[in-house]
């Protein structure tokens, strides 16, 4: 029993399971909706989140950048004003940057 609940905490953050999100259209869509509804403002005003912010966005960023669904989700994000175009680029490889977004320098932090 024991080996279960230790293969279920793995599981709840495993890399398969952000590969399957990565790939569901309406959950992106979902996630895209609650940043421009809130610019991730519990996670810059909860000290527990703070520390790892760079984190939250580069998940963020993965999770656009690695789904097959990437350049519907962009358009998205430029149509729908989810953030302003200042606040995102794509990059010289057509992938989907926030790292400007509250000035935070995630490459630093890989």
């Amino acid at each position: 029993m024991k080996a279960i609940e230790i293969y279920r905490y793995f599981y709840r953050f495993s890399v398969e399971k952000l590969l399957h999100a990565s790939n569901d259209k309406a959950f992106l869509v979902l996630i895209l909706a609650y940043l421009k509804a809130t610019k991730m403002e519990r996670m810059h005003t909860k000290k527990v989140f703070v520390k790892c912010l760079p984190n939250y966005y580069r998940a963020l960023e993965n999770l656009i950048n690695e789904s097959d669904h990437r350049a519907q989700l962009i358009d998205i994000v430029k149509q729908a004003n989810v953030l302003r175009p200042s606040e995102f680029k794509i990059n010289n490889e057509g992938l989907f940057r926030i790292q400007e977004l509250y000035h935070l320098n995630l490459d630093k932090n890989i």
